[in-house]
């Protein structure tokens, strides 16, 4: 299918990703609709505060409401899109062991909706942000697309859903989608729930770091700036329905990540060795061949760089997140 796309919806446009991927699309010339509800999971003031410079754009449209509520059907009315970029969901894994509904409701439920209002609306291309996640306990080597999918939390299993929602509605519907696997993603506006951002902030107060296990856990780290150029390579690709990894390749264990964090802060934390929760992988790596071969996908910023860049910002915005 041929497609050419001049205007983006991006759902979840306040978030880390969702802000981010919007600032890019705007300085790459497309029209951007964000869509919002601001759920409290962290600060309101953090997530506008995100959105301030894609405010400053006549080509950048903020509509606040729930991707999973009626609501959103009637957004895409006067803004339909040529795409969509579905980044909205409630993230982390710890905290969909004890909330399962929440996230079966809004990861779930709500890219159903996404997707039915799609094809309702006459939206022929949806982008889907899953998750390295969806891997569950890695086998020894670098994650492959088509690997068997063994979800440990969750989480997890509502980015196994979301795909698979995605493949019916092609199978049924006239609408292609692109499935996305980020791996750990870090760098500027970062969470205040990720480990990077935790550790920083234990770095600048003398609180103790929670340290999973012996350090010797990895993470595929993937700093932003690549994973927005791999969903703007998504924007435009051709096949009805497709997965793609995106993450660096090159994972870094858990010391290396408080050591290398340590230099850009020019101090060390207090360590506290605690047990590795059981829905956590010990390794996450991702094999981007296929993202390399045929979106055009390669990784930029090493992470050392990356890290020292994302300090930076830190310091930069440091009453923005409790310490």
């Amino acid at each position: 299918m041929s497609i050419n796309h001049e205007h983006v919806m991006v759902t979840g446009a306040a978030g880390f990703i969702g802000s981010s991927l919007c600032e890019t699309l705007l300085a790459q010339g497309w029209r951007v609709t964000g869509i919002d509800n601001f759920s409290p999971n962290y600060a309101e003031a953090a997530k506008r505060e995100n959105l301030r410079g894609s405010l400053t754009s006549k080509r950048f449209t903020l509509v606040e409401c729930d991707v999973g509520g009626e609501g959103f059907r009637s957004c895409l009315e006067p803004n339909r899109p040529d795409v969509i970029v579905h980044l909205a969901a409630t993230p982390g894994v710890r905290p969909s062991v004890e909330h399962v509904l929440e996230y079966v409701d809004n990861n779930v439920r709500a890219t159903a909706n996404v997707l039915a209002s799609a094809v309702s609306g006459g939206v022929p291309k949806v982008i889907f942000a899953s998750s390295s996640s969806v891997y569950g306990e890695s086998s020894g080597r670098p994650a492959l697309e088509d690997d068997t999918l063994v979800p440990l939390s969750p989480y997890a299993a509502t980015k196994v859903s979301g795909e698979a929602l995605c493949r019916s509605f092609v199978a049924c519907h006239d609408i292609a989608v692109t499935c996305l696997r980020f791996f750990t993603t870090y760098g500027p506006r970062q969470r205040p729930d990720m480990a990077l951002t935790k550790l920083a902030g234990c770095i600048q107060s003398g609180r103790p770091f929670l340290m999973n296990g012996d350090g010797r856990s990895l993470r595929d780290y993937t700093h932003i700036s690549d994973i927005v150029a791999g969903i703007c390579a998504s924007l435009n690709h051709e096949e009805r329905f497709d997965i793609f990894n995106l993450g660096s390749g090159k994972p870094v264990d858990l010391k290396t990540m408080i050591e290398v964090t340590s230099e850009a802060f020019a101090r060390s934390p207090v360590l506290q060795q605690v047990e590795l929760p059981t829905c956590e992988p010990q390794r996450t790596c991702a094999d981007i061949g296929r993202a390399a071969a045929k979106l055009g996908y390669k990784p930029q910023v090493d992470f050392r760089a990356g890290v020292a860049e994302f300090a930076e910002w830190f310091l930069a915005s440091k009453n923005r997140w409790p310490t």
